[in-house]
């Protein structure tokens, strides 16, 4: 997983990165790929030989964007998210890997501040129902992305509000160093108890 801020000057980078590590799974926040023509030709150049992409772009505005890297030969299903998802952006695939079914959520939320930002009550209104939608939905489940909290800060509110979440829906958290410049943690990996292995 990584946060590209524009895939568009990054796109020949990202492809091989891609190869060089044989990464099977590739989760990108902050495309910034736009709809329509404009960026066609960067949504060529992303995908090395032998790999998919699946993206969504930001309905309105610049910025945002999530994109997933897959190695063509897996089974990848993107699947139709019901919660609304106003206050952030949302891919969700199902993978098949033979052994398992591995339902991927990348989710990029922007900070609550600026001008495509929406207070935080309302991401965690949309994710809690989108979290209770989760709770029975098939597969080993990997939520992933970029929710720009400061997680290291445990006495933030939000933060709190957070883990609480986690707690009542049986998810752990398991990026334990910043992912951001200024050491905050601001990209998190959740998994339901247990199923840690079964993704490895």
């Amino acid at each position: 997983m990584l946060n590209a801020q524009s895939c568009g000057n990054k796109a020949s980078d990202l492809a091989h990165f891609t190869t060089d590590h044989d990464v099977d799974l590739l989760a990108v926040t902050e495309t910034w790929l736009s709809t329509g023509e404009r960026d066609r030709s960067v949504r060529g150049e992303l995908p090395p030989p032998g790999y998919k992409l699946m993206d969504i772009p930001r309905a309105r505005g610049r910025g945002g964007g999530v994109a997933l890297l897959y190695k063509d030969h897996l089974s990848v299903k993107k699947q139709k998210v019901e919660a609304p998802h106003a206050s952030y952006e949302v891919l969700e695939v199902l993978v098949n890997t033979r052994s398992t079914f591995i339902r991927i959520v990348i989710i990029y939320r922007p900070p609550s501040s600026g001008k495509t930002g929406v207070p935080s009550a309302q991401f965690f209104h949309e994710f809690h129902k989108h979290l209770d939608d989760l709770a029975t939905a098939s597969g080993n489940l990997l939520i992933l992305g970029d929710f720009n909290f400061h997680f290291e800060n445990k006495d933030n509110p939000d933060v709190k509000k957070l883990c609480e979440m986690l707690f009542i829906f049986n998810l752990d958290q398991h990026i334990t160093k910043s992912t951001h410049k200024k050491s905050h943690t601001l990209d998190l990996v959740l998994t339901r108890t247990g199923e840690l292995d079964v993704l490895d």
